[in-house]
This record gives structure tokens, sequence and C-alpha cells, in this order.
């Protein structure tokens, strides 16, 4: 009986207990992540739009006017840079090596005729002051070959300046003042003279132009030099200043996505450019934003 009545009380025991793991187990964890911030929007009647980040100059692909191998890089991404400031530069050995066979060139040339000079002064002399014992062809001869010899020393010396304006073609330069954007470029690899050369370096200018988003829904809203603020998404204590720039005139596809599950791939949007003013905190090309413009 007494070891009946402990069984019964070990049981009741384990039966509380469990019941305590299941209440502890329903009730809501207390989450530690701070609450999102209230937010405000800038104005009572307004557009909302997303807006993406670009370079005033838009994106420009360094390219080259010649072919050859990277011998230097000089900058890396992120850098600020000056116009003319260079950027890398190619393999000019074989350039120095065409521009020194040219300097022999001239030398042989400008032997020749030297040679050819003095034989047509002598031949000259000859006819001017005893006609008969030079004949008007050995004149005529002596005067073309000293002449074609001028002419070709002057020919070899217009090649080698050529040559020579070719040289600062081996050292690209920036053509802008601005920040490197990205750079895949390294010491060694071959970059192609082509319109189609693939952008391995990319610069653009220091300032920004934020391209918003709206919807043709909401386009006959939007009212040229209408106020805009441009919130960082998921902090609307950072936001910046824009100034209206200019409507594109044309309803295109929307090509920024958030890939929410109710977000249409087959928007249209009407695209709205904007100057953005000095920021508080560093901005990055491609960033997107949360735009807010003022409707009447």
């Amino acid at each position: 009986m007494k070891k009946f009545f402990i069984l019964i009380v070990v049981s009741f025991i384990g039966l509380g207990y469990a019941i305590y793991k299941v209440v502890q187990f329903e009730k809501p964890a207390r989450g530690s992540a701070k609450p999102l911030p209230a937010f405000q929007p800038p104005f009572s009647s307004y557009v909302a739009a997303l807006g993406v980040l670009e370079p005033s100059s838009k994106e420009i692909v360094v390219g080259t006017k010649v072919s050859g191998i990277v011998k230097a890089v000089y900058v890396k991404e992120g850098d600020r840079i000056k116009q003319g400031e260079p950027l890398f530069c190619l393999d000019d050995s074989d350039l120095k090596l065409k521009i020194d066979l040219q300097k022999e060139k001239i030398d042989l040339a400008k032997t020749k005729m030297l040679k050819y000079k003095d034989i047509y002064a002598i031949v000259k002399k000859l006819w001017e002051s005893a006609r008969g014992t030079i004949s008007k062809k050995e004149y005529k001869i002596a005067l073309d070959d000293y002449l074609s010899a001028k002419k070709l020393l002057k020919t070899e010396k217009k090649r080698l300046e050529i040559l020579k304006k070719r040289i600062p073609f081996y050292t690209i330069q920036s053509p802008i003042n601005g920040i490197v954007l990205k750079n895949r470029l390294s010491a060694g690899m071959y970059m192609e003279a082509s319109s189609c050369t693939p952008s391995y370096m990319t610069i653009g200018s220091n300032s920004f132009t934020l391209i918003a988003q709206v919807d043709e829904f909401m386009a006959h809203k939007i009212e040229k030099r209408a106020k805009a603020v441009a919130f960082v998404r998921g902090d609307p204590n950072r936001k910046i200043a824009l100034e209206f720039d200019y409507i594109r005139p044309v309803i295109e596809g929307k090509n920024i996505f958030l890939h929410t599950p109710l977000e249409r791939v087959d928007a249209k949007v009407l695209l709205v450019v904007y100057k953005v003013k000095k920021s508080a905190f560093p901005l990055y090309v491609g960033e997107v934003f949360d735009v807010y413009i003022e409707a009447k």
C-alpha cells in the first residue's frame, strides 16, 4: 500500500512538471530585436517610388586605343581620381622597338640623301660650267636621285613622328574627376582595342543622380520641380534631399525589383531624374532608396 501511494505521488509530480513545460513552451518568446522606428512621410500628399543611385556622368567604360598587355594598374575600386590621372598602362616595348628601328631608317635615309646631294652638286657645277662634259640626261638623273632621297628622309621622319604620337595611347588616363567604380584589371591581362571591349574598368563622377521609378498609374500626379526626399530603406532617420532634373518622356519597363511576393515584374514606370545634394553619410552607386514625391 505504501509503495502504491508513493507511485501515485510520483505520477502526479511528473504530470505537474509536464504541464509546466507545456505552458512555458506555449508562451511567446521575448524578442531581443529593437522595434522599427516610427516613420512619418515628409508630405501630406505624396507619390511613393523606388529610386536607384547612378553617377551623374553615367558609368564610363574605360577602353584603349591600342591593343596590348597590361603592364601596371595604378588605381583600385573606390579610389578618387582626377582628370588626366593615370589609371593603368600597357606594355609599350614593341612600340619602343619600332621607334628605334625607325630612327635607324632615318639615319640611313639621311646618309643616302647627303650622298646624292654631293653628287648633284658636282653634276650641277659641271653642267653650268662645262655643258659638253655632262649630258642633260645625267644632270636630270642626279637631280631626281637627290630629290627622291630628300623626300624619303622627310617620309621616314614623318613616320617617326606618327610612332611617337602613339606613346600616350599606352598610358590610359581618366577623362573626368570621379571615382573608380569597378576594376577587374591586373598586370599581364590582354586588352583589345575595340568598341566591344569588356568593361574591365568603369569610372563615374563624384556626384550622383537618383532615378525614381513611378508606377505608370501614378504618373499623372507627378509635376515638374515637385519636392522629393529619398530615405535609406529600413532607416527613416537617414535621408537625402533631391533636386528635380528632368522627366524621361517615355513609359518603360520596370528595372528595379525588390522581389516581394506581390511585386509585378511586367509593371511599367515613369522615370523621374533628380540631382542628389550633399549627403551626411556615404552613398553607393546602385543603392536603392524609398522616394517620396510631393503631389497636389
